[in-house]
């Protein structure tokens, strides 16, 4: 989760996301980009009241309650398929096994985690991903108001 505050820093560095300015101060005194590093203690402490209160206690309601720290496969396995496939387009330097056969056995793997993470978990697994896009919308609309004030 201190990636957060990592991912905020660098965000602001190149004037994107919420408040770049705000999160790109770096401290003169101890060299640390101290606002994201607070963003990052905040969003820590935030997992870690989820998955204490809602997914271990089962407090919350259950579109809620999915398993926080293995259903996240979902999109880093999925987000790999497109990688794959965009090796096996652009790679033309490769000889075929490289170019081709292990990319394609790489898909399959993706798409067989991808599987277990829904035979696994069902319904939960839509959860999650509804909250997940829910997060990617977000993220969206913010760059494209940040594109939009860039071009005034």
């Amino acid at each position: 989760m201190m990636g957060a505050a990592r991912g905020a820093y660098s965000l602001g560095v190149r004037n994107e996301g919420i408040a770049p300015r705000f999160f790109a101060k770096v401290d003169q005194k101890t060299g640390m980009a101290t606002n994201s590093a607070w963003l990052g203690i905040i969003i820590c402490t935030l997992w870690y009241l989820y998955w204490h209160f809602f997914f271990i206690h089962g407090m919350g309601p259950s579109f809620f309650n999915w398993e926080p720290d293995e259903l996240p496969i979902i999109t880093l396995y999925a987000a790999y398929i497109p990688m794959f496939i965009s090796l096996m387009v652009n790679a033309r330097e490769e000889k075929p096994f490289k170019r081709f056969i292990l990319p394609a056995a790489a898909i399959l793997g993706c798409c067989f985690m991808v599987y277990c993470a829904f035979a696994a978990y069902r319904i939960q697994a839509l959860y999650y991903l509804g909250f997940f896009v829910v997060v990617m919308l977000i993220g969206a609309i913010v760059r494209a108001a940040n594109n939009k004030k860039a071009k005034v």
